[in-house]
């Protein structure tokens, strides 16, 4: 429905506040030395991974939510590697 799809980009938007979040708190902070990079790696795997259901369905919300996922999760990665 209408509603539904409204409600679920609202939740895919305001899934990837975490991650901006700790980005900012990261170079704020100028350590990451409490963020596990196998976890963002394992974020980054699922994320990719919805991106490719996403592709196979031709859902652009999930492509457009899961391509800024990715990315941001790939900036968290370097900028958690950066600061350790």
């Amino acid at each position: 429905s209408f509603l539904q799809k409204k409600y679920m980009r609202f939740i895919a938007i305001v899934g990837q506040l975490p991650t901006i979040f700790q980005v900012i708190k990261t170079i704020k902070a100028g350590n990451s030395s409490n963020i596990s990079v196998e976890g963002l790696g394992l974020a980054l795997f699922c994320t990719i991974n919805w991106l490719i259901y996403g592709v196979k369905l031709r859902d652009y919300p999930i492509i457009l939510w899961s391509t800024l996922g990715a990315i941001l999760t790939i900036i968290n990665i370097i900028v958690t590697i950066f600061y350790q």
